[in-house]
């Protein structure tokens, strides 16, 4: 199978995410859901698919966050959100994983999930 994007990047990608689901839920106190519904039918998701390499390597998670919550510039409200490994962490970093690994979108695991 081929992927959309080299396995050397994946590590940091499952980090991005943690990060990005965690921030949203202790840095910035939003609904995950609603967060998350906002983030499958983005362009960004759908550049990140495909493999784009500015959203791969090009953003840090809480940028991401930003992008998709439509920020154009914010201070960082909760600079803990980003260490600490949460639940929402874990789980971003394993459906980045299960993307990669089985090629499909985000939006057909939020199906299954």
């Amino acid at each position: 199978m081929i992927n959309s994007y080299n396995k050397m990047y994946l590590s940091q990608v499952k980090n991005q995410f943690g990060i990005m689901l965690n921030y949203v839920v202790y840095g910035l106190k939003e609904d995950l859901n609603t967060f998350w519904d906002k983030f499958i039918s983005s362009d960004l998701c759908k550049r990140l698919e495909k493999g784009d390499i500015t959203v791969i390597s090009g953003k840090s998670g809480i940028e991401i966050t930003y992008e998709i919550l439509g920020f154009k510039q914010k201070k960082i409200t909760y600079l803990g959100a980003v260490g600490y490994k949460s639940e929402e962490y874990w789980a971003g970093w394993a459906i980045s994983y299960y993307q990669w690994s089985r090629n499909i979108s985000f939006k057909k695991i939020d199906t299954f999930i």
